[in-house]
């Protein structure tokens, strides 16, 4: 491990504070974590029963190695305050913009950079690095060291992907194939979302990496790439073309899957999207039996369980696979791998079949 931890170092370079800006995407929302998360409240602002929420560890990620005047949250008017709230509560002040609208991520990169630029956030020298609020990562450290090395690479002309060297052969991840093993190293390509076949195909592979979703880039070159591959961003930035007119497109397809200049710095880390209740699991420290109790909860006599109550305290003995989830409104025990979200909609379907039958019943009694 030392020696592979070698390469990485060797290129490590402070990163110049000035001209580093991070960005915080906390706009999403969503109900693969019900009943805790919701469209009103979605994961980047839930804690788990930990001390800090998503948002609040992703901040506190960034404290200590860029200034704080420099890290700016993006996300929906309807989260705005909730999110300088969550910060506040840490003891900081933060820039918080807000999306006109969401229209998938090149747009939303779009005028985040140029409305930054326009209030002199972003000045025209700088690197900006793009992360989202909603995941986990266990070495902010491990971080730092990726930025350093991304940071020389990319004010040499390169954009910057952070890709995670994978543990299991997921399918709910997108991948990045490496031109090299290396710690960084030139993007060969990229793929979506594999069958299981694929998947341990790729774990064999020394090459390739779990696609985290963050990107680092150096604006005089971000500028250069956009006017190559993309005419309509190019537009936008030329105030030809309004926001509102922009294609509903990932930045993946409109510039990642077209630039020459991609490359790939590996991070050592135990990393996840937190996409689910397995991803909780996965994500979470564990008992000798493997068992993981968030919040309010004790477990004995029981193997791989999954316990989030904040308030009520949870007990299981002699059981195992179960997860048990208890908020406010539900509580919910099911197989520890069970598709959540596919029981909200169950349950949803069913309260609407109820409540079709008694409007029935009402407007037309039997006699």
């Amino acid at each position: 491990m030392e020696k592979k931890r070698e390469t990485i170092y060797r290129y490590h370079r402070k990163i110049n504070h000035e001209l580093m800006k991070v960005f915080i995407l906390a706009g999403g929302s969503g109900t693969r974590l019900w009943p805790y998360s919701q469209t009103s409240l979605p994961k980047q602002f839930l804690r788990f029963g930990a001390k800090h929420t998503l948002l609040q560890k992703t901040y506190l990620r960034f404290v200590g190695l860029i200034p704080t005047e420099h890290i700016s949250i993006v996300t929906q008017k309807d989260y705005a305050e909730r999110a300088q709230k969550q910060i506040n509560e840490l003891g900081y002040s933060v820039r918080i913009q807000t999306e006109p609208e969401q229209r998938n991520t090149a747009p939303a990169i779009a005028w985040m950079v140029k409305s930054a630029l326009e209030d002199g956030f972003l000045n025209s020298n700088d690197l900006f690095f793009i992360t989202p609020s909603d995941h986990y990562l266990s070495n902010s450290e491990e971080l730092h060291q990726a930025l350093a090395v991304g940071a020389q690479k990319a004010q040499e002309g390169a954009i910057c992907l952070f890709g995670i060297t994978p543990r299991r052969p997921a399918t709910g991840y997108g991948y990045i194939q490496a031109e090299t093993p290396h710690d960084i190293s030139a993007v060969q390509a990229f793929h979506e979302k594999p069958t299981r076949n694929t998947a341990e195909s790729f774990i064999r592979s020394n090459k390739m990496y779990w696609n985290a979703g963050m990107f680092l880039f150096y604006l005089p070159h971000f500028f250069q790439e956009i006017q190559k591959h993309s005419d309509e961003l190019h537009a936008f930035f030329e105030g030809k073309k309004s926001f509102y007119e922009l294609t509903k497109t990932s930045i993946d397809y409109a510039l990642m899957e077209k630039t020459r200049d991609a490359y790939v710095v590996r991070l050592h880390l135990t990393w996840s999207d937190v996409g689910s209740w397995d991803g909780v699991y996965e994500a979470s420290e564990k008992d000798a039996e493997e068992n993981v109790v968030l919040g309010e909860g004790y477990i004995e006599r029981s193997t791989n369980c999954l316990i989030c109550s904040e308030k009520q305290k949870v007990i299981l003995s002699e059981v195992e696979n179960l997860l048990v989830l208890v908020s406010e409104n539900e509580v919910v025990v099911t197989h520890r791998n069970a598709d959540v979200k596919a029981i909200l909609c169950s349950q949803e379907a069913q309260a609407l079949d109820s409540s079709e039958a008694y409007l029935e019943s009402v407007l037309h009694p039997q006699t």
